[in-house]
């Protein structure tokens, strides 16, 4: 919903940015792998499987682990540690 925006629904925008990520960048045209987003996009298994080798390095600083695009990310902790390392004045981390 907009208003979710203007309220600045933190969980929601951070949501919408990684759905917009999923998306917008890892995605080819290939009948083999799942559909994301409702459309005739598919995601390439192996950019998603790099990708989430990155998102791993960049959060083991963080002790946090994640397996998955899914449930990992469902509380918004992994997302914000990812922000996190490459910004660290963006906020307090140590109070989420």
């Amino acid at each position: 919903k907009p208003q979710n925006i203007v309220d600045k629904d933190l969980n929601f925008v951070l949501g919408l940015i990684w759905r917009l990520i999923l998306a917008k960048q890892i995605v080819v045209l290939s009948p083999d792998e799942r559909t994301i987003g409702g459309d005739d996009r598919k995601i390439d298994s192996n950019a998603k499987r790099a990708l989430l080798e990155w998102v791993q390095k960049r959060l083991t600083p963080y002790h946090i682990r994640v397996e998955n695009f899914g449930a990992a990310w469902c509380d918004g902790t992994a997302f914000l540690a990812l922000v996190h390392s490459f910004n660290p004045n963006l906020f307090d981390y140590r109070t989420i």
